[in-house]
């Protein structure tokens, strides 16, 4: 059995999710997953292993390993994933001991005109 982050929280990008993994991290105690040498610094929040064809594709053990087995509240905040439900699905299904059930998703979605001038503000200015 591979353990698999206790949380999934999803949405849309510049909805909110790095505030409310930033608070469930901080105040709620939930563990961010483990970055490994020369990977991004922002997979500490977002793995993207459902979204990532070269990633999914290396398996459950290739994402179950940045979550480790002495972290008992874990998170993975890749907005993306939402548009694969078919493999969170699958993929937590597959991890055994009725994680599949256990798993919390977090959906975090925004009026979308807001999030287009958002997300344009956030391409423009901060590139």
């Amino acid at each position: 059995m591979v353990r698999l982050p206790t949380v999934q929280l999803v949405g849309a990008q510049t909805a909110g999710t790095s505030a409310i993994a930033d608070w469930l991290s901080e105040e709620g105690g939930f563990f961010r997953p483990k970055v490994f040498d020369g990977e991004p610094w922002y997979y500490s929040k977002e793995v993207h292993f459902f979204d990532l064809r070269e990633r999914f594709d290396k398996g459950i053990e290739f994402y179950a390993h940045r979550f480790s087995r002495d972290m008992l509240q874990t998170m993975d905040a890749t907005p993306d994933s939402l548009a694969f439900a078919d493999r969170v699905h699958s993929s937590y299904k597959s991890a055994g001991a009725d994680q599949l059930a256990a798993v919390k998703i977090i959906v975090v979605l925004r009026e979308p005109v807001s999030r287009e001038l958002s997300l344009y503000n956030h391409l423009t200015f901060d590139c």
